[in-house]
């Protein structure tokens, strides 16, 4: 089994989203290390987590500039994930790859600090509050893909994720992770919709 694009999954905070994505082949698995927050996973847990899964790397999100170091201590991370406007601080104190959050209209904002750093960015994870996507954001997409790896991370279904692949140019969707029900119980109906049809059938 295979998925036919890059796959990112945000706040990854139980072993039944973090297997169930494993064995989609999802790429990347993204756990909040910041502590008081709501998906926030320990060291430990991380830990318990990662030694049931293999063939993914993990991210880790929700880093503070001035703590990054410090808080990325007791994870096997590949890479972490830092807001466009904590770039300039964050940048040099780390030294994994980094990932950069940016909401679709504040790229003006940030497109020459991104220009700046675009050899220390792995990927770009665009969001957007609005969660629709308009003719004019796929041409905003399709000029931000001519220069860094996309992973979209908003306006994404399972109706319209393989038109949006071909349309936009990106290299790969972000989609978010959940809570279980109670342990061992999870609902993957808005996870499996979109990768389901990302699925590649080994028959083919």
């Amino acid at each position: 089994m295979a998925l036919k694009t890059f796959v990112k999954v945000s706040g990854i905070n139980n072993l039944s989203d973090a297997r169930y994505c494993a064995g989609m082949e999802v790429d990347l698995l993204g756990f909040c290390l910041k502590e008081g927050e709501h998906n926030y996973t320990s060291p430990e847990k991380f830990s318990e987590i990662a030694e049931w899964l293999s063939g993914v790397a993990y991210v880790g999100e929700c880093i503070s500039t001035s703590e990054a170091a410090k808080m990325t201590e007791g994870y096997a991370l590949g890479y972490i994930e830092i807001n466009a406007s904590e770039l300039k601080e964050t940048i040099f104190s780390v030294n994994i790859p980094v990932i950069v959050s940016v909401e679709l209209q504040e790229i003006p904002t940030y497109k020459a600090l991104l220009d700046t750093f675009a050899d220390r960015i792995a990927y770009i994870v665009l969001l957007d509050p609005s969660d629709s996507i308009g003719p004019s954001a796929i041409e905003r997409i399709k000029e931000l893909t001519a220069s860094f790896s996309v992973l979209l991370g908003f306006g994404v279904s399972g109706q319209n994720v393989e038109e949006l692949l071909k349309k936009t140019g990106i290299h790969g969707i972000a989609l978010q992770g959940g809570d279980e029900i109670r342990p061992g119980l999870k609902d993957f109906d808005a996870l499996a919709d979109i990768l389901e049809v990302l699925e590649i059938d080994d028959q083919e």
